[in-house]
């Protein structure tokens, strides 16, 4: 997928995890039930990612490229950003 950004303009971001598989099977999910975290420190991270990972086992996505693949739709503000920066 290639970005289309204004003529001069770079994009210094990166998708920080390599898609080990590009096929994998993938469910739509209603978004209204999709947990979201904005990295704020009033917020469990661990207790974002079980309620994470329960949800999406209940739709079969049970191995990690299926999980990663999703995951950054996840993340909001703070926590997006803290992903992107990760680099690949």
């Amino acid at each position: 997928m290639e970005n289309k950004l204004p003529q001069g303009q770079t994009s210094t971001l990166e998708y920080p995890v390599f898609d080990q598989v590009a096929n994998a099977p993938m469910k739509a999910i209603p978004l209204q039930i999709i947990p979201t975290f904005h990295g704020m420190t009033t917020k469990d991270p661990d207790a974002f990612l079980f309620e994470f990972d329960v949800l999406y086992r209940g739709y079969d996505y049970t191995i990690d490229p299926q999980k990663l693949k999703i995951f950054p739709s996840t993340l909001k503000g703070e926590a997006l950003r803290w992903f992107m920066g990760l680099g690949g």
